[in-house]
């Protein structure tokens, strides 16, 4: 794994650990969750957006899987 790999990696790693924190706390009805994971999804990317580095190609393929992580999360 190249360094570039390894980072976006670990930016994709600690997205998912901010998106998942976020609900240990108890929320309310499916509506008030709902506008909570858009709350944190958006908290999420600000935090990948932050630390990942590297070529768009890798940027990208990390982007589209913490899509998919939270769109596995939230079922």
């Amino acid at each position: 794994m190249s360094v570039e790999e390894a980072e976006c990696r670990r930016a994709f790693d600690a997205a998912t650990e901010v998106y998942m924190a976020s609900f240990h706390r108890s929320k309310p009805l499916e509506v008030a969750l709902r506008e909570a994971d858009e709350e944190e999804i958006q908290k999420t990317v600000g935090a990948f957006n932050g630390s990942v580095v590297g070529a768009e190609s890798v940027r990208h393929k990390y982007e589209k899987l913490l899509q998919n992580f939270f769109k596995k999360a939230f079922e």
